[in-house]
């Protein structure tokens, strides 16, 4: 069965701008990415960087495909330190009838209050990009 890699964008990115995040919990989340629908012979293999502009550490939350608990990735991303490795090359798979999502928000400040960086809002930001996998 032949294989073809092709390296995209983040779907939630404009051009392969960074994704601001600018959501708390319970708030319109930032899309990050949205993997294929109706191909089950598609995978995503997504790598994502996270930088923290903030002059706190900030836990990120990024729901991967779905919004319970256990499918969350959460990492606590050091202020000013670069981007930073917060997904590496894990894969997503839509089904036949809907696409799956990766959609993030910040928790708060070392699993504090969002107040402090409510007025800071897009200190956060994602880059990445996705290695798309067809089997054909």
């Amino acid at each position: 069965m032949p294989i073809t890699i092709t390296k995209r964008l983040l779907s939630g990115s404009v051009d392969g701008l960074a994704i601001g995040i600018t959501a708390t919990q319970g708030a319109t989340y930032a899309t990050i990415h949205t993997g294929t629908s109706g191909a089950t012979s598609t995978i995503d293999e997504v790598w994502l960087y996270a930088q923290n502009n903030f002059s706190q550490a900030i836990e990120l939350v990024l729901e991967w495909g779905q919004s319970a608990t256990p499918t969350n990735i959460v990492a606590s991303v050091p202020p000013k330190d670069g981007p930073v490795l917060v997904v590496p090359g894990l894969l997503l798979l839509g089904s036949a009838t809907a696409a799956t999502d990766i959609v993030a928000y910040y928790q708060g400040v070392n699993g504090g209050s969002n107040s402090l960086i409510a007025s800071a809002g897009g200190a956060v930001s994602i880059f990445g990009y996705v290695n798309r996998i067809v089997q054909t």
